[in-house]
């Protein structure tokens, strides 16, 4: 005679609501994520001119793009070295305050920007040069796709 059993549930039914918020959550993250090219160069425009506003020459360059680590090779890491200098005008916020303030700004970015290391160089009278090297972090962009 064979016995009817109901077979045990082996996951947990998902919870709608907690569903949802980690797909607002997932969604919020990938709003962080620079889409593309064209959104690089606007984010790396403003970098600039928020440099510029705190009384610092900026001078850029930029590496070339790498894949993310391997549980997530979808994004892509865009290395930016800034090279900072201050500017002849007396008159401008102290460098070193500038530079704080510029940081801020890049840490509460809307887009994903990491700042890896700074390098700053001074004289007697104060701050006058810095190196910042950042990481903004996208998703995959045509570039790593594989050639079939």
């Amino acid at each position: 005679m064979a016995s009817r059993r109901t077979p045990a549930a082996t996951t947990p039914a998902i919870d709608p609501a907690e569903f949802a918020a980690l797909r607002a959550a997932a969604q919020k993250a990938g709003d962080r994520l620079v889409a593309n090219r064209g959104e690089f160069r606007d984010l790396l425009t403003h970098i600039e001119k928020e440099a510029l506003a705190q009384g610092w020459q900026i001078e850029t360059q930029v590496q070339p793009a790498t894949r993310g680590p391997d549980p997530l090779p979808e994004l892509v890491h865009y290395p930016v070295t800034a090279m900072l200098a201050t500017g002849a005008d007396r008159d401008a916020p102290p460098a070193f305050n500038g530079l704080l303030r510029w940081l801020e700004g890049l840490s509460n970015s809307s887009k994903a920007i990491e700042i890896t290391s700074i390098f700053m160089m001074g004289e007697p009278g104060g701050l006058t040069k810095a190196r910042v090297e950042l990481r903004l972090i996208g998703r995959t962009d045509h570039e790593f796709h594989s050639k079939k």
